[in-house]
């Protein structure tokens, strides 16, 4: 009986050490561990396996979640430099449309000057007689002679035309819409 008692409280005295050494963050791993070879004790202990199983699991994860982090990145990264690139694109339309409008500008003042100075030039040869039109008439190039031709009224345009040379005349009449 005295071997069963001691052998009852060194049981007990593991049992209890194991206890105790369960509930220290340290060593609950090698507790279990251990408990775990004794059969009749390991089906009342947490398995491992699941918490290894799902700590690989998180890790796994985390990684996925690193990588798909770091495409995102990747990817901001392109479009940043894109819209850096179409803002200067843009930039560079802004100052060639800037630059068009005003040579557009530039180019309708020219146009409107040249219009005043072609309806003085067509008053100047209204008022004239008619032989003295007629020759300056004749030495303008002929797109300049219709643009004066048409500011001019029929019947002066008929006197001068008439004291031109048949093919110059002819030539104007066709130009001005007039002729075959």
């Amino acid at each position: 009986m005295r071997v069963i008692s001691w052998l009852i409280i060194i049981v007990m005295f593991i049992i209890g050490t194991g206890v105790f050494l369960y509930f220290i963050p340290i060593t609950q791993r090698f507790v279990i561990d251990i408990a775990g070879k004794i059969p009749f004790v390991s089906r009342y202990l947490p398995s491992t396996e699941k918490k290894v199983d799902q700590s690989i699991l998180l890790k796994e994860k985390i990684n996925e979640l690193n990588s798909q982090l770091d495409a995102v990145k990747s990817q901001l990264e392109q479009e940043s430099s894109e819209k850096m690139l179409l803002k200067s694109q843009l930039e560079e339309k802004n100052k060639m449309m800037n630059n068009l409008n005003a040579e557009l500008k530039s180019l309708k003042q020219s146009l409107n000057q040249k219009n005043i100075d072609i309806k003085k030039l067509a008053s100047a040869i209204g008022n004239m007689e008619v032989k003295p039109a007629a020759k300056l008439i004749s030495e303008l190039d002929e797109e300049k002679a219709v643009e004066i031709l048409r500011l001019l009224d029929k019947e002066k345009v008929g006197e001068i035309l008439s004291t031109l040379e048949t093919n110059k005349a002819v030539s104007l009449s066709k130009k001005m819409g007039w002729g075959g």
